[in-house]
């Protein structure tokens, strides 16, 4: 039995030497990569409206064009439409028997994914055709990213 003890403890050594080595390793590109940081905000490029005081005719499609790029990953963009009637437009109302009122559309969201997203549709399901007041408008467009950083872009246009 002495002649196999220093063999079974040389066999041994090696084999938990290679063991060890096995699991520890040098780093050399088995070690996960770190996850990426977002770095930036997402980017509006609007086609459609082509510039501020774009005219809409009542009755038509409300046509917004766009690109959103991001340095990671794009989540949605949001579309809302404001009107730019000032308060004393409520007494000219009044002074004048005018009946349209501001168009209030809701808020429509179009969800994104990847590192671009394009939009090309008509919001709010189109202008309606009479009843509501013409003139200035501001469409504010927000897009957030996956980890919830956003980049906002208004542009006024006209409804007649």
């Amino acid at each position: 039995m002495k002649i196999y003890f220093p063999k079974m403890i040389s066999c041994f050594a090696i084999a938990t030497a290679l063991m060890l080595s096995a699991c520890g390793g040098d780093g050399g590109g088995d070690e996960p990569e770190p996850e990426p940081t977002d770095s930036a905000n997402p980017v509006i490029t609007v086609t459609t409206p082509t510039a501020t005081g774009q005219t809409y005719p009542l009755g038509g499609t409300f046509q917004f064009t766009g690109t959103f790029t991001d340095d990671l990953d794009l989540k949605e963009v949001e579309f809302i439409l404001e009107d730019n009637k000032p308060t004393s437009a409520a007494s000219l109302k009044a002074a004048t028997g005018v009946e349209d009122e501001p168009w209030e559309p809701e808020a429509e969201t179009v969800a994104l994914s990847g590192k671009t997203g394009e939009v090309n549709k008509g919001l709010f399901g189109g202008i309606p055709a009479s009843d509501i007041w013409t003139g200035s408008y501001t469409l504010t467009i927000t897009c957030t990213d996956a980890v919830g950083k956003t980049a906002t872009k208004t542009i006024d246009v006209t409804l007649e």
